[in-house]
């Protein structure tokens, strides 16, 4: 993963902080609490999967944006 990422270096030093904090709410009925380390894992996970998949810096990807965390893990990527 780029280390130059502004959003990637401040998702790390929170995790480094506090990982057991909860950094974003999925909403409905049953809210779902997602921590600071449970995103970064999602994080470096879905990079993975695009590097994987031959994705690559200065690729264009299109993506739906979902309300919940998820719109997070690839915001950051």
């Amino acid at each position: 993963m780029s280390t130059g990422s502004a959003l990637v270096e401040l998702l790390a030093d929170t995790v480094t902080t506090d990982p057991s904090s909860v950094a974003v709410i999925d909403g409905g009925p049953d809210p779902i609490r997602v921590t600071r380390a449970e995103l970064s894992s999602r994080v470096l996970a879905l990079h993975d999967d695009l590097r994987a998949h031959g994705v690559g810096e200065g690729d264009c990807v299109g993506v739906w944006l979902p309300n919940w965390s998820d719109a997070l893990v690839i915001q950051t990527v």
